[in-house]
């Protein structure tokens, strides 16, 4: 058959296009595409053994435990306002029962000492995020940087709905209200691209790992989908990278690929190592300072659309535009940062994504991500990724299951699993390698600064889950290609929009890429 098949996560025709009649510059893509991509995933798909007594039980009383108590806490967070509304009401019309007082005093007191609620109730006069935390872009005033600037200030500017009060409710908002697919189903043909397995760490020459074309060679997934009409070269392509614990169906990256197929545009989702229950035949599954598999989804995205790769002469036939969300984010700019002049971009755009996942180990800062969120996200993890590969972790016998089990947040959870299986020192090693700025100090700065192609970074003061410290906003003047677009409310990978917060969805960080 001449038709790739149909991923599981795609919904719609196999064609990966709307219907319309094939173009030769279309058909000479998919011809490219099959010289270099695999539409079936070629390795065999053995069954791992299990390993006797060795058992990572996400359900367990101390895997649920901090999850629970996350819980708890978000809920606490979320609706001790409208709670205190409702007793201050109550006490307006004469309901007066001594409780009700006490639970005034307490939800009072509770608000007083809550850095993120005080920066919603001051719009931003606070300090949350520290004296540098202006909203704004922040850069160095190049020419080309000044351009940039000019289209996109008035994003800076962002106001969120009034009755979303808080960095909390700006983040879970618009996954309550922006329920089902708005706009038309996204058909995406599924390839697998031939990737290194490149063992930890990462370093500086990541990006240019390539695969050798031996066995132990690893493939991962690119959900791609082409406009109507077909492949269009006088059009950029887009290159996304989703968050963590996600994929080409999370609806943020759907509302960008419809917007870039409605333009005329090619968008692929490139699907980290072993996510989306995506099979990982060696020992070396996800890491997130690996940027080798980013580096092999663009060589075959240039050469498919236009015969080159990263080290043709410049310019480039191809524009890519790489997109980042959350862990996507990070990822994109860490890419961006080690490849240099040889990344085969003409531009990187990251949301929400940490440039020095370092500061956000400062025990003064980390506490309430690590109490309301992080918790979340850890449990997710250890459900969709490290229980499927339970046998490999055990193979290793570097990491204990009750440690697993027991770990609260993304931190804990790259102590005991991503830093033993990649040979890190410690977290802080790992996430200086996993980040564009390092360690956030002059040796970092110079990583950055080592950025070739303009790379705008795209992140709120208010976000709960990767701290606006991170962003290294006042280090943007250092580099000569990185701008750094702040704004005082947002959230995390949120930015909703008005008083119907469900018609615009993610329409900020749509139209910004």
């Amino acid at each position: 058959s001449t038709q790739p098949s149909t991923p599981p996560v795609a919904r719609g025709a196999a064609s990966g296009m709307a219907d319309a009649e094939e173009s030769p510059e279309h058909a000479a893509v998919l011809r490219r595409l099959e010289e270099q991509a695999y539409k079936e995933y070629p390795h065999e798909k053995a069954d791992q053994p299990t390993v006797h007594g060795y058992r990572i039980n996400p359900t367990s009383s101390r895997a649920l435990g901090p999850l629970l108590r996350c819980f708890a806490r978000l809920a606490f967070v979320l609706f001790r306002l409208p709670i205190l509304l409702l007793c201050l009401a109550l006490l307006v019309v004469g309901f007066l029962p001594r409780l009700v007082w006490v639970l005034v005093i307490a939800l009072l007191i509770s608000l007083a000492f809550d850095k993120y609620f005080l920066h919603w109730l001051t719009s931003g006069r606070t300090g949350l995020g520290g004296l540098d935390a202006n909203p704004g872009i922040h850069y160095k005033p190049t020419t080309r940087n000044k351009r940039i600037v000019e289209r996109l200030s008035h994003f800076a500017g962002y106001r969120p709905p009034p009755f979303l009060f808080g960095g909390d409710w700006l983040t879970i908002a618009p996954y309550l209200l922006n329920k089902g697919s708005v706009g038309g189903r996204v058909r995406y043909q599924r390839w697998w691209v031939r990737v290194n397995k490149a063992p930890g760490p990462d370093g500086e020459d990541g990006p240019t790992r390539r695969p050798t074309g031996q066995d132990d060679d690893e493939f991962c997934a690119l959900d791609i989908s082409f406009p109507p009409g077909g492949f269009r070269k006088d059009r950029p392509v887009f290159l996304i990278l989703h968050g963590l614990n996600g994929g080409s169906t999370e609806p943020y990256v759907l509302d960008t690929v419809r917007r870039a197929n409605r333009e005329g545009s090619t968008a692929c989702v490139f699907i980290a190592r072993g996510l989306m229950k995506t099979h990982v035949k060696g020992d070396h599954m996800f890491n997130g300072s690996r940027t080798s598999d980013v580096g092999a989804a663009i060589d075959l995205l240039l050469y498919a659309f236009g015969g080159e790769s990263r080290d043709s002469p410049r310019p480039l036939a191809t524009n890519i535009i790489l997109v980042g969300f959350s862990m996507g984010a990070i990822t994109a700019g860490n890419y961006t940062a080690k490849a240099k002049e040889k990344s085969g971009l003409a531009g990187t755009v990251c949301f929400s994504g940490a440039l020095s996942a370092v500061r956000q180990l400062d025990p003064k800062l980390k506490g309430y991500s690590d109490a309301v969120w992080q918790p979340i996200l850890a449990w997710a993890l250890k459900y969709l990724l490290v229980k499927r590969n339970t046998t490999k972790i055990a193979r290793s016998g570097l990491v204990k299951a009750e440690d697993v089990e027991r770990a609260s947040s993304i931190t804990d959870l790259d102590k005991v699993v991503i830093v033993p299986l990649n040979g890190y020192r410690d977290v802080e090693h790992y996430y200086e390698d996993m980040c564009a700025g390092g360690r956030g100090d002059a040796d970092g700065v110079k990583k950055l600064a080592g950025t070739a192609m303009p790379m705008l970074c795209v992140h709120a003061v208010d976000d709960p889950v990767t701290l606006y410290e991170t962003c290294l906003a006042p280090q943007a003047k250092e580099t000569d290609n990185v701008l750094i677009l702040t704004t005082v409310h947002g959230g995390h990978i949120g930015w909703p929009q008005g008083w119907r917060p469900s018609l615009k969805r993610w329409d900020f960080m749509v139209d910004i890429s």
